[in-house]
């Protein structure tokens, strides 16, 4: 019976036979099909399955999961609160000229707007270098987001609000503006953060922190006060981005909707006596229910968003790179 060819890598014996015509023995030598060198004993390749050994995998993965909290350094810090401070004190100012000049002026806006144009204007580097997209999403908030829930305070601040009354019309549509302003900057912050999903939420942080407080208390509806709560709002969402840039970024998600939760927590429990205005019927519940649901589902939905725009984004730049 013939024997078989030896495979690749293969190191086989002979078989002992005879020579068809001499009727001599064959030698019983190896038969080697193919060298193949030794690797180099400090290589981390497995000999066998040329891949590199779980061992070292297991190893790795498991120093990435057990990360610590790191310290950013001053540089990186001023990176990461220069766009919140910017704001902040644009807020401040435009908080003294609407003080001197009067709630009806519009000279306010030019405090609120310049800075953070200038800002806009750099580019930074490392930890800095989303400051002009960081500084669209904060004018985003307060030129559009700002206005509408004004705009809602004075609608529902309507005494007896309910349908019986015609009076909820008005209340309903500023209500139905705000979730489509809200809305627009959230896709804003998710389609800007896609490279790093996981800071798309603490992005839009802001926008949703004005949500419970400035759609609660009817005494908001005044410009100032209501600038003073947006100041206060940029200044806790600055800190809390940087105390999430020294988290792993497994737990940076949870920091916007704690955040948004802890500060719904606080408007029901802390001024539930102030949270409708008098008269309110179940209309008014609703549309204020409406709106926070509304700012806590896309905190909690923005980070899966935003990869998904980066998986999208992915797919539309292989495409361009295969038809180039």
């Amino acid at each position: 019976m013939p024997s078989r060819a030896p495979h690749n890598h293969e190191i086989v014996r002979d078989r002992p036979g005879r020579y068809p015509r001499t009727g001599e023995f064959v030698k019983d030598d190896d038969q080697v099909t193919r060298e193949t060198p030794l690797l180099a004993p400090e290589s981390n390749v497995d000999r066998v399955t040329s891949h590199r050994h779980v061992r070292h995998s297991v190893e790795n993965s498991q120093i990435a999961q057990v990360a610590h909290v790191v310290f950013p350094d001053a540089r990186q810090v001023l990176s990461l609160v220069a766009p919140g401070v910017v704001m902040t004190m644009s807020i401040v100012l435009a908080f003294a000229v609407a003080s001197m000049t009067g709630a009806n002026s519009a000279w306010f806006l030019a405090p609120l707007v310049v800075p953070g144009l200038i800002l806009g204007a750099f580019r930074g580097g490392g930890a800095g270098s989303r400051w002009r997209e960081s500084v669209g999403i904060n004018l985003g908030t307060m030129l559009i987001l700002f206005p509408l829930l004004i705009i809602r305070q004075s609608a529902v601040r309507v005494p007896y609000l309910d349908m019986a009354h015609g009076t909820v019309f008005a209340a309903m549509l500023s209500t139905a503006a705000v979730v489509v302003a809200l809305s627009g900057v959230a896709l804003a912050a998710a389609w800007i953060a896609r490279e790093d999903a996981e800071s798309s939420a603490m992005l839009f942080l802001p926008a949703a922190l004005m949500v419970p407080l400035l759609t609660s208390a009817t005494e908001f509806a005044e410009l100032s006060a209501a600038l003073l709560v947006a100041g206060s709002i940029f200044v806790v969402a600055t800190i809390l981005t940087v105390f999430a840039s020294m988290l792993p970024s497994s737990y940076v998600v949870f920091v916007a909707p704690l955040a948004v939760a802890a500060e719904v927590l606080f408007v029901t429990m802390v001024r539930q006596d102030r949270i409708f205005p008098v008269g309110v019927n179940e209309a008014g519940m609703v549309l204020f229910a409406t709106v926070v649901v509304v700012a806590i589902a896309l905190v909690v939905v923005l980070p899966s968003l935003s990869a998904w725009f980066s998986r999208i984004d992915q797919l539309r730049l292989s495409n361009r790179q295969r038809m180039a």
